[in-house]
């Protein structure tokens, strides 16, 4: 009796711990980035196309609530990721970013988040 009690409680915390870590590997991983550093980035490299504090358009589309939108300008879905590509590949009229190092992006999406 103790012995299938000891083997049932062992097998719903492994199912248990099976489920968590499921649940966990589904959610995005937190840029690592920092958010002071990325306003940075962002007024030497974005603010002359890029308004971060308003929607109104200059060059490019004004940022502010950016994640909160869903959507960026080109309608792909607005996360960590797309966002980066965006920075990287550019798009309709904005220039590649590729050139920044990688901490860098890690900033400036971290200051894209607190817009």
């Amino acid at each position: 009796m103790k012995k299938s009690l000891l083997v049932i409680c062992v097998g719903t915390l492994c199912l248990g711990v099976l489920s968590f870590a499921a649940v966990q590997s589904k959610r995005p991983l937190p840029v690592p980035g920092d958010a002071s550093r990325g306003r940075k980035v962002f007024e030497i490299q974005c603010e002359g196309c890029h308004e971060p504090n308003g929607t109104t358009v200059k060059v490019g589309p004004g940022l502010q609530r950016l994640f909160k939108r869903g959507k960026l300008a080109n309608g792909n879905q607005c996360n960590e990721s797309s966002v980066r590509s965006m920075i990287e590949s550019g798009g309709k009229s904005m220039p590649s970013f590729a050139q920044l190092r990688n901490g860098d992006k890690d900033d400036l999406i971290a200051y894209l988040k607190s817009l």
